[in-house]
């Protein structure tokens, strides 16, 4: 069974963002297991959020809006912040920071294809089962999504990714209109 100092269960937004953290501030003899139950990481998702402040891995930042416009029907309201603009991340280059931040220091083991099970508080710290392997942490920090019941109603954001050949779209403005009907009614006669 193998020990280290502290453990971390997911890799998503949170997860990296952590070890990233953990990386650039731990002594270098810490040492950090990492596990993920994905085999690799790859390009899946975005995350667009207001920026309130410099952050260690802003350098994923991909786009930034500092002003903003919602439409719905005949109405249009437009706000601006220098300060605080909406910004976009790619998952593809924040993955890539955090694994390049944690590479670079010797004692972090990053453990892919592994899904945590259990952890278990123990006294001097916790135990980890992931599959066939049982690890000890100082302190594990669980990042994993909690599992919700099916019925509890959760807030999500779809969208598309548009790309087009010229410039279409105003660079410094993001803007949200009304969303149109999906269907329309036909009559067969």
């Amino acid at each position: 069974m193998k020990t280290y100092d502290y453990a971390v269960c997911g890799m998503g937004m949170a997860g990296c963002a952590l070890a990233g953290h953990m990386a650039a501030r731990l002594p270098e003899a810490a040492s950090v297991l990492l596990l993920e139950p994905r085999r690799h990481f790859q390009r899946d998702k975005s995350w667009c959020f207001w920026h309130l402040q410099r952050e260690l891995m802003d350098d994923a930042i991909s786009h930034r809006w500092p002003r903003w416009r919602v439409r719905w029907g005949k109405r249009s309201i437009e706000h601006e912040s220098l300060a605080f603009p909406y910004v976009h991340i790619d998952s593809g280059e924040y993955y890539r920071q955090a694994l390049t931040a944690v590479a670079e220091r010797g004692r972090f083991d990053l453990q892919l294809g592994t899904k945590v099970t259990s952890l278990a508080a123990q006294s001097g710290g916790v135990t980890i089962s992931a599959g066939d392997a049982i690890y000890n942490a100082g302190r594990a920090f669980d990042t994993r999504p909690l599992t919700v019941p099916r019925d509890t109603l959760l807030q999500h954001f779809r969208g598309w990714e548009v790309v087009t050949e010229h410039p279409v779209f105003e660079p410094d403005t993001v803007t949200t209109s009304q969303p149109r009907k999906c269907c329309s009614s036909v009559s067969r006669g």
